[in-house]
This record gives structure tokens, sequence and C-alpha cells, in this order.
């Protein structure tokens, strides 16, 4: 074997290692961030218990809702969430959101939202608001 096949088949190795180290990388990054999710979900029930009189803030219809999303998305902002736990996070405030599978009511915001380009996917399932987006408040 020449010196430059050596070299090659080194460099060969070392490609399929640190690629298999990226993908390792990823798994890991990808569940910290379920876990961050998560807790994020928690922390929004335990305020959620400790202020109870936030609660009942009623129905909202699509405009309402999309708004909820947004300002919901920006709070988080930089930090990317999973529509399914926007939704409890929404709910977690207080509002209901129509429909026999919430989640999908809100996901369909957040296409509206990503169309506009006050939102982004950043992920399978995971959404998040546009860097610079003015904090959105319900009316």
């Amino acid at each position: 074997m020449s010196a430059f096949d050596q070299i090659q088949s080194t460099a060969e190795g070392a490609i399929q290692e640190l690629e298999a180290e990226i993908v390792c990388l990823e798994e890991q990054i990808e569940a910290h961030h379920q876990r961050i999710q998560g807790a994020r979900v928690q922390i929004q029930a335990l305020k959620m218990f400790l202020s109870p009189e936030e609660k009942g803030k009623g129905m909202l219809d699509n405009g309402a809702l999309t708004g909820a999303v947004l300002e919901t998305i920006t709070e988080l902002h930089p930090q990317s969430v999973h529509y399914r736990d926007l939704s409890d996070l929404i709910i977690q405030k207080g509002y209901e959101i129509s429909g026999k599978q919430p989640e999908k009511t809100v996901l369909n915001c957040l296409f509206k939202l990503t169309k506009t380009g006050k939102a982004k996917s950043s992920g399978k399932g995971y959404y998040e608001a546009i860097d610079g987006l003015e904090e959105v408040k319900l009316q």
C-alpha cells in the first residue's frame, strides 16, 4: 500500500467517525431540546397553579388564537417549541382552543405565521418566532 493510499484510508476513516459523531450529537441535542421544552411546559403549569386568577380567559377565535400562538412563541424565543407543547401552553394560560384536535388548530396557525414570515419551522413539528419580532400581546 502506498503512502497516499494509507493517508486516503486514514482520512476516509476519520470522516466516517466524524459523521457518526455528528449523528450522535444531533440525537443528544434533540433529546435535550425535548427535555428543555418539557421543563418549560412544567414551569408554565406551575405558574398557572400559583396564579389561578389567570385561568378562564375563554375560547379563542381564529384571529385571537393566531395572536396567542405568536405571543407564546415570542415569549419562548429563541427556543423553539413543538406544536403539541405549544397547544398545552396556550391551554395552561387559560384559553380554550376550538376543534376536536386543538393541536392541529395550533399547527394551522403556525403554518399561517410561517407563510407571513412571523415564525419559522426549526425541525419536525418545531417552530419558533423570527428574530427581531416585537413582543405581541393579546388584546
